[in-house]
């Protein structure tokens, strides 16, 4: 990624300012000084003045400009309480032009009618203008403003922080090439802070800047991270991809934000300062997180079991050395299939080295007869459809619901009638499956840990009346809440990223696509939802009636089935996508004349020329329906299950 330090930057609004005043006399004390120097806050700030109504920025070159686009930015920062020396991003020195004749370099400013002045000193061979500092003073009256000093003879002699600025007006000269000039007060300066797209930029650049050189671009081990005596591989495989992905994103909004070409300010998907400062949370955590984590020896490990060494070894041993070390094994990403039926493993505990894991596979280790005992990573958060059936492990669980790591996998057994489950705290996922069928669940608790609940998790729960997903959940899989027919609430809570129920709406919508994904008989769809999921409806009892609001632009073809109370739809006026002309009690697709969604009440209108795939799906009191002669195909299963 180009990087750069000096900030020619992109126009942007105008922030708060400290407003300059016209004229100072002095210095305050020193002792009032050194009491301001407390107050002044660190940061990164536009150097400006205002001559009349014009805001006049210092440039990179030194120079004044009234486009805040071209300014230049100073880093202000303290050094063990005090102010230590402020520093303008890689620019020139900014030049005093004395007389004219020691400084052939003095750069004209205002069209050579001003200059900005530094200090009482010419450039001579006994000078080195490097000697200069430049510190922020704070006055009295709650105003910034810039002095210096020079200390290249030992000594420090601050002037006057009026005098940085030529006291005579722009357009004025003295009638030579030398722009008048005086050493009285004029201007004072001020500290403007940046915002939107250019404060956006400056906690980005910090951000990547404090952790850049934490990545180890070695071709051939690009997973080594620095410890701080040297390079080491840790155990958290998961957390350090995180955090390098975080940083790959941080690097790519840099390099966007830097465009000519971008548009911040109209962009909708814009990242904000408070997602910035977000991310500035995430990736401090993240470090620590694997600061906190161990190294990991490059031995290899000891399996108890030879057959599962010989399997480990076939697929992940990448140096052929014969042996499967911690290092390789934090490696693995994906079991597969490699253990499904295998009759001959028996203990498989070292799988929990594996760290890179986050889900088992579906059947990973499915009909592995004499599997009696085996140890997940701590770090999986998903266990796919049946990937422990027909192990010996599984085989003497207890009854009751069976953990995996920090997994609850299945509910073994029959379930009695009104069951309340509560999810036991650290849990971190759900998995597929875990809870199909369990007629006798009426109630489920969900810790904050849960991040993950799995495809088909609660599927043909028909006594679960209410759902409450916690801030903590990340991924509902497809379909999580199939078949709950008795479902009156849903409600996810504040807090969560990734979900909500915007509106008391008694439904689970994906945040970012606006996706409806799980409702029930009480759900109102909000005017904001742009898609409605397959399922999202399936089964549910009591739901006598549904609006779809003018912003629906695509529904799932299997959305309602199965509603058999369903007796009235309505789609309202606007909707460019859908309509239910003619009080037809049915969701049309209007470009292609297509009924998508029926139900009981449906009267097919003459216009209609296709009734789609499922359009009655498993609407079993459907008695009747009247096929007018305008329709020319009728899709597959459009009316499967209507008996």
């Amino acid at each position: 990624m180009k990087r750069i330090y000096l900030l020619l930057l992109l126009l942007f609004p105008l922030s708060t300012m400290y407003k300059s005043s016209n004229v100072f006399a002095a210095d305050p004390p020193e002792s009032e000084y050194l009491a301001a120097m407390s107050a002044i806050k660190e940061g990164t700030y536009y150097l400006v003045t205002e001559v009349g109504e014009t805001k006049w920025y210092v440039t990179q070159s030194g120079n004044l400009t009234d486009k805040v686009e071209n300014a230049c930015l100073f880093a202000i920062s303290k050094d063990s309480g005090t102010l230590a020396n402020s520093k303008l991003y890689d620019t020139a020195f900014l030049i005093d032009p004395g007389n004219g004749a020691h400084f052939s370099n003095a750069t004209p400013l205002l069209d050579g009618n001003a200059y900005l002045h530094l200090g009482f000193f010419y450039q001579d061979s006994g000078n080195d203008r490097n000697d200069w500092e430049r510190q922020v003073f704070y006055l009295k009256n709650g105003k910034y403003a810039i002095r210096t000093s020079n200390t290249t003879y030992g000594e420090t002699s601050w002037l006057d922080a009026g005098r940085v600025f030529w006291s005579c007006e722009p357009g004025e000269t003295d009638g030579s090439i030398i722009p008048c000039y005086s050493y009285e007060p004029a201007y004072i300066w001020a500290l403007e802070e940046p915002v939107g797209k250019v404060k956006l930029y400056l906690i980005l650049d910090d951000l990547y800047t404090l952790y850049e050189n934490q990545l180890y671009d070695d071709v051939d081990n690009p997973d080594y991270v620095n410890m701080g005596s040297g390079y080491g591989q840790y155990a958290d495989w998961v957390t350090w991809r995180k955090f390098k992905a975080l940083l790959e994103n941080i690097a790519e909004l840099i390099d966007k934000l830097q465009d000519p070409d971008y548009d911040y300010d109209s962009d909708p998907n814009a990242y904000t300062i408070e997602q910035a400062n977000a991310m500035k949370a995430e990736a401090a955590s993240l470090w620590q997180k694997i600061l906190d984590s161990e190294v990991l020896p490059n031995d290899g490990i000891s399996f108890a079991d030879i057959n599962v060494k010989a399997i480990c070894v076939a697929n992940w041993d990448t140096n052929n050395d014969g042996e499967l070390s911690y290092a390789e094994a934090a490696a693995v990403t994906d079991l597969g299939e490699v253990f499904k039926s295998n009759q001959t493993i028996t203990t498989f505990d070292e799988l929990q080295y594996f760290t890179a894991l986050e889900e088992i596979n579906a059947r990973a280790f499915y009909d592995c007869k004499s599997l009696k005992s085996i140890i997940i990573p701590n770090n999986v958060t998903y266990i796919g459809y049946d990937a422990f059936i027909g192990t010996a492990w599984y085989d003497i669980q207890p009854d009751g619901l069976v953990y995996v790591g920090k997994i609850a996998y299945k509910y073994k057994g029959t379930m009695p009638e009104n069951t309340t489950i509560e999810i036991d705290e650290g849990t971190l996922g759900i998995a597929c499956g875990a809870f199909s069928h369990c007629y006798g669940l009426t109630s489920v608790t969900f810790p904050n840990s849960i991040t993950t609940i799995g495809n088909d998790a609660f599927s043909g729960c028909r006594g679960l009346t209410s759902i409450t997903i916690p801030s903590s959940v990340t991924t509902i899989g497809y379909p999580a809440f199939l078949d709950c027919s008795g479902l009156i609430s849903i409600n996810v809570l504040p807090g969560n990223t990734k979900y909500d129920s915007r509106d008391n709406c008694n439904a689970i919508i994906a945040t970012k696509s606006n996706q409806l994904i799980t409702g029930c008989k009480n759900t109102i769809i909000p005017n904001s939802v742009k898609l409605i999921e397959n399922y999202a409806f399936s089964s549910r009892s009591g739901l006598t009636s549904i609006t779809i609001p003018n912003s629906v632009t695509a529904i799932g073809k299997v959305a309602f089935s199965g509603c058999n109370d369903l007796t009235t739809i309505i789609v309202e006026e606007g909707n460019t996508v859908y309509d239910s002309r003619d009080n037809c009690n049915a969701i049309i697709e209007t470009s292609t004349n297509t009924l998508i969604i029926g139900c009981q009440n449906t009267i097919i209108p003459n216009s209609v020329t296709t009734i789609g795939e499922y359009a009655f799906e498993d609407y079993n009191v459907l008695t009747s329906v009247t096929i007018p002669n305008s329709v020319t195909s009728i899709g597959r299963y459009a009316f499967y299950g209507c008996i």
